[in-house]
Order: C-alpha cells, then sequence, then structure tokens
C-alpha cells in the first residue's frame, strides 16, 4: 500500500475510534487520576476516548489474578505482579486541555522505560509504530494511560510502562 494511502486509512481508523459510542463528549468525568486504553483520539476536536480499567499490583493484582485463573493454582500470581482488569468497556470521550502535559515511554527510540516529555498532538503518529488489538474494542496502544482529570478535563497524559 502506498505511504498515502497508509496514512489516509490510519486517520479512517482514528476517526471511527474517535466516535465510538455516542459520538460526542461524555458526561463530565470527576476530578482524579484514571488508568485507561486509549480507543480514539481527535486532535483537532482535542478529545480523547479511552477505556477505563483497573491496575492492580501487589496482593490485590494477586487476589483477582487467582478469581480469574482458578486453574492456575493458589499460589501462583500474575506475571510482573500487575493485572489488568476491565470489567466495563464502556468508551468515554474527554475533552483534552490546551496545555496537557503527556509523557511516553519511548522504548524503542530511547532503549529504556523512562518517561519522556511528548505532545497531544503527536499522539496519533507515537501511536502508528505499533497499534495493537484487544478485548472487543480497537486500543491505539499497547500499554494503558493514566489520565488526570481536573474539572472535567484532561490535563494529564501519561503512559504506563509493561514489561
Amino acid at each position: 500500500m502506498c505511504p498515502r494511502r497508509a496514512a489516509a486509512l490510519w486517520l479512517a481508523i482514528l476517526v471511527v475510534a474517535a466516535t465510538a459510542g455516542n459520538g460526542c463528549r461524555d458526561a463530565e468525568q470527576e476530578d482524579g487520576r484514571y488508568p485507561a486504553w486509549i480507543v480514539g483520539i481527535d486532535v483537532g476536536r482535542r478529545t480523547v476516548t479511552i477505556d477505563e480499567i483497573e491496575w492492580l499490583s501487589g496482593e490485590e493484582a494477586a487476589r483477582a489474578w487467582r478469581r480469574d485463573n482458578p486453574a492456575e493454582g493458589a499460589d501462583d500470581g500474575p506475571p510482573n505482579d500487575y493485572y489488568i482488569v476491565n470489567a466495563d468497556e464502556r468508551a468515554r470521550t474527554l475533552a483534552v486541555a490546551p496545555d496537557v502535559d503527556v509523557a511516553l515511554v519511548r522504548l524503542a527510540e530511547d532503549g529504556d522505560a523512562d518517561l519522556d516529555p511528548g505532545t497531544f498532538e503527536e499522539l496519533p503518529s507515537y501511536f502508528r509504530s505499533e497499534p495493537a488489538a484487544g478485548g472487543s474494542q480497537l486500543r491505539l496502544w499497547s500499554n494503558p494511560f493514566w489520565f488526570t482529570v481536573r474539572s472535567g478535563t484532561v490535563v494529564g497524559i501519561e503512559e504506563q510502562y509493561r514489561p
């Protein structure tokens, strides 16, 4: 496929994913910090569509993993001491602040898992390097992100490293 067609196809996928659900911003999200998959992004409208998850670690992760994987054995736990639970795959579309802080794990570029500064505008090209499908929805990236929300607007987006 020629690069222009591939870029147009990717843009179409982003637009479709960004308009998943009702296609408009959802009811105001409470202030806080939320782990989620990114399932759509619209840079022009400054919105991001997320599928909120539970990021568990330690004993809490082990209990949930054993509950969901009873055949694995009572002493087993999740690999790498974390476990992701996605009990509700409902997508939510949130507004993104003009000065949103973005931090990305540029592992392929830097060779380390440290967080590096990024921009909201670069996310579509960042995702193009390795799109990941997951669950019943298209995820745009293999790692989840942490979203900081204030007054119903995303003010922070931080990629979560997964070994």
